[in-house]
C-alpha cells in the first residue's frame, strides 16, 4: 500500500474521530482534506508490520481564549510503543465565519503549532500522529473565545447602543439590567440603553448590566454622567474633568495615516471635541468642541474659510487641514494654520492623503514628525 493513500484516509478520520478530549469535530472529510492541502508527504512504498502498535495522539485540553491571542498548541509527548519516529500533522477543521486564522505549522516531527484568534467564536484543530509504519492516532482540541465587554458612560435622555459602547466581542450577546440607578431609571430595550435622569442635585448615576451568550456571562458598569460643557477654547484642561466624554481617537502627531475619514468612522457621538497634549499627559494643552456636523463641516481644500460653532472658528477638509481658532481672529492655512504662531488657542492638523502629520498644538508648532505630542478626539451625546 502507498503511504500517501493511508495519510489522506487518516486525515479524513481525524476530523470526525473523538480523541482524548472526547470532543468531535463538526467539519466534513472534505473540509479536513482542504485544510491539509499543501502538506508534504512521502509516497515511497512500504510493508506495514502486522504487529505495529498505532501511536497515541493527544492535542491537549479544550481551552478558553481571547480574540487577538496567539494560541500555542503542543501535543503531549507520548513515545511510540514500537520505538518508531513520529510525525505530527495538524489541520484547522473549524473556525469562525470570516476568520483568516491559519496554523503556523501543519506537518512536522515537532509537536507544536500555533494560530492567532482573529474572530469571536470556536476554533477546532485536528491532530494526526503517524509512525514510520503507517500507524496513526487522532485527536482534536477546541478553543472558544471568552465573552468580553467594557464599562461605558452615557448621557441623559439619549438612546445609546450598548453593544457599540461596551465593545462587546459577540454581537449575538444579550443584556439585562441587574442593578438600577440610585437617582433615576436606566431603560434597556434590545440593543438600546437610555438614562432618564435630569442630574438635578447629583453629577452621575450608575447601573450594572449583565451580558451573556451561550457560553459565558459577565457584568459591566454603566455610568450616566452630567456632561462637562464649556464654550470657546480651553487650555490646560485636566482630562479628569471630562465627565460624560469618551475618547474615540488618539494618535501621535507623526502618524502619517491619521486620515480624517478614520476620525469620522471612529467618532460617531453627537458632540465632538478636538484636543492635543504632550504624549501621555493628564492635561490637554488646548481643546474645543461643538456638534459633530459643525466640527466635520467641510470648509474647502484651500483658502481661509471658517465655520463658527460654540464660540469657536472651525475649518475642516479631507485633503488640506483641520482645526480651530479663536472667533474672529482668522486663519492662514498653508496648508495647516500658521496664523499667530505664539497663540496657545489654536490647533491645526494636516489632512492630505500623503501627509497627515500634526502641525501645531497651541503655541507648539512645526511638530509634524513628533511622537512627543498626541492628537485626541472625544465624543459625547
Amino acid at each position: 500500500m502507498n503511504k500517501t493513500i493511508i495519510l489522506i484516509a487518516s486525515l479524513a478520520a481525524a476530523a470526525v474521530l473523538s480523541g482524548c478530549n472526547g470532543a468531535s469535530s463538526a467539519s466534513s472529510q472534505a473540509a479536513t482534506q482542504e485544510a491539509m492541502a499543501g502538506v508534504t508527504t512521502t509516497s515511497e512504498n512500504y510493508i506495514a508490520k502486522p504487529s505495529n502498535t498505532p501511536p497515541v495522539a493527544y492535542a491537549g485540553k479544550n481551552r478558553k481564549i481571547k480574540v487577538g491571542d496567539n494560541v500555542d498548541i503542543v501535543a503531549s509527548l507520548i513515545p511510540d510503543k514500537d520505538g518508531d519516529k513520529l510525525v505530527y500533522i495538524w489541520a484547522m477543521t473549524e473556525k469562525p465565519m470570516g476568520s483568516n486564522a491559519d496554523l503556523s505549522i501543519k506537518y512536522s516531527t515537532k509537536r507544536m503549532t500555533s494560530f492567532q484568534a482573529d474572530k469571536f467564536g470556536r476554533y477546532i484543530v485536528a491532530l494526526l500522529v503517524r509512525d514510520e509504519n503507517g500507524g496513526t492516532g487522532a485527536d482534536t482540541v477546541t478553543f472558544s473565545t471568552i465573552l468580553e465587554a467594557e464599562d461605558f458612560s452615557i448621557g441623559k435622555n439619549i438612546d445609546v447602543n450598548w453593544k457599540e459602547k461596551s465593545n462587546v466581542n459577540n454581537q449575538n450577546a444579550q443584556a439585562v439590567i441587574i442593578v438600577q440607578g440610585e437617582h433615576a431609571a436606566f431603560v434597556l430595550n434590545g440593543d438600546i440603553i437610555r438614562y432618564e435622569g435630569d442630574f438635578n442635585g447629583y453629577e452621575e448615576d450608575h447601573a450594572t448590566l449583565r451580558i451573556w451568550d451561550d457560553a459565558d456571562e459577565i457584568t459591566v458598569q454603566v455610568t450616566a454622567s452630567k456632561l462637562y460643557e464649556f464654550s470657546g477654547i480651553k487650555t490646560d484642561l485636566p482630562i479628569a474633568d471630562l465627565a460624560g466624554w469618551h475618547e474615540c481617537y488618539r494618535t501621535v502627531y507623526a502618524d502619517m495615516n491619521a486620515h480624517p475619514e478614520l476620525m469620522e468612522q471612529s467618532c460617531t457621538g453627537s458632540k465632538i471635541m478636538l484636543a492635543c497634549r504632550e504624549t501621555g499627559s493628564a492635561i490637554l494643552k488646548v481643546a474645543a468642541y461643538a456638534q459633530r456636523d459643525e466640527v466635520f463641516f467641510n470648509t474647502g481644500d484651500s483658502g481661509n474659510t471658517v465655520h463658527t460653532a460654540n464660540d469657536v472658528d472651525w475649518y475642516y477638509s479631507y485633503s488640506y487641514s483641520m482645526g480651530f481658532a479663536p472667533v474672529g481672529e482668522g486663519v492662514d492655512r498653508n496648508s495647516a494654520d500658521i496664523q499667530d504662531i505664539g497663540s496657545p488657542y489654536r490647533l491645526s492638523w494636516h489632512t492630505h492623503d500623503w501627509f497627515t502629520g500634526g502641525f501645531r498644538c497651541g503655541n507648539i508648532t512645526w511638530i509634524n514628525y513628533s511622537n512627543d505630542y498626541e492628537k485626541i478626539i472625544y465624543e459625547a451625546e
